[in-house]
């Protein structure tokens, strides 16, 4: 219901089952760190599709991953929001919604419902499409970029 200030907020990546960051991106590096409420932030990988650049806001190697990495969001250097488990390396990626090695080669958008982050990946992916905070997408199913 308001604008946030990013510049105290990092994302992190953890590859390959690492409890430490392997990659990140400190917000506060934006040229503007205000996202203005309803407003989306896109941050894609360089070898990303045309379809996901022409909508982004820009490029970092931190999302740059295959599906069997963490994903932390961290606000004040605590993390607030996860996908996946950080330390653990679920093998090709983790299930979500009930659908095995969901998070590799499929696109995950966060329910609407959903208002704020959640560091308990097991709550989070859910078993089902009913207690899942995530709606698991086709590949490549670019119809929600750059909305919320």
């Amino acid at each position: 219901g308001s604008s946030v200030n990013l510049s105290t907020y990092k994302i992190e990546l953890y590859g390959n089952g690492s409890s430490t960051a392997t990659r990140n991106l400190d917000l506060s590096t934006l040229t503007n760190t205000i996202l203005a409420n309803g407003q989306v932030l896109v941050i894609y990988s360089a070898s990303a599709n045309d379809a996901i650049k022409n909508e982004g806001d820009f490029s970092s190697s931190v999302i740059f991953f295959n599906g069997d990495d963490a994903v932390g969001l961290l606000k004040n250097n605590v993390l607030i929001d996860v996908i996946g488990k950080i330390g653990e390396d679920p093998g090709t990626g983790w299930e979500v919604a009930g659908m095995p090695e969901a998070t590799k080669n499929h696109t995950l958008i966060r329910k609407t419902s959903i208002i704020k982050g959640n560091i308990d990946w097991n709550t989070s992916s859910g078993t089902n499409t009913t207690n899942s905070e995530w709606e698991v997408k086709n590949i490549d199913d670019f119809s929600s970029i750059g909305n919320r």
